[in-house]
């Protein structure tokens, strides 16, 4: 048994330098099912909500994550743990374009609720950010 633990333990060890990229992709994975679930329900009420939907869960969870800890050993022992200067790179793109999905499901689906689009939103506000600089500036040159 305690060998067992010693190599379960020296197991998970190799992957603590993503332990971040990880949690931050399963609560990820995690608030695009809460939203999910919700949206269901709010458009459709309880009856709409099913169990095999969660299984999707569990196999979206392997997938990713498998992907960045398989991302994560290409980085660490093909690219001794840095490409062009970047420590880990494609592990971070691997759960970046993962994150970029799961991101974009939400915005689908709170689109679905009658919201406006998450993108529409945040070119607005970089747009009244740019004025209000333009504006900042007009009066400093005054």
């Amino acid at each position: 048994m305690k060998s067992i633990i010693g190599l379960l333990t020296s197991f998970f060890a190799i992957f603590v330098p993503i332990q971040g990229l990880i949690l931050f992709l399963s609560f990820m994975i995690g608030l695009d099912t809460v939203f999910g679930i919700y949206a269901s329900v709010k458009l459709g009420g309880w009856c709409t909500f099913k169990s095999n939907r969660l299984f999707n869960l569990v196999v979206k969870s392997f997938f990713y994550i498998g992907t960045v800890l398989l991302a994560f050993l290409m980085d660490k022992f093909i690219f001794m743990g840095v490409l062009f200067g970047i420590p880990f790179l494609i592990s971070k793109a691997i759960c970046l374009f993962w994150t970029y999905i799961e991101v974009k499901s939400v915005d689908e689906k709170s689109v679905k609720l009658g919201n406006r689009s998450i993108w529409v939103i945040v070119r607005e506000a970089i747009k009244k950010y740019k004025n209000f600089k333009k504006d900042l500036d007009e009066k400093e040159e005054h």
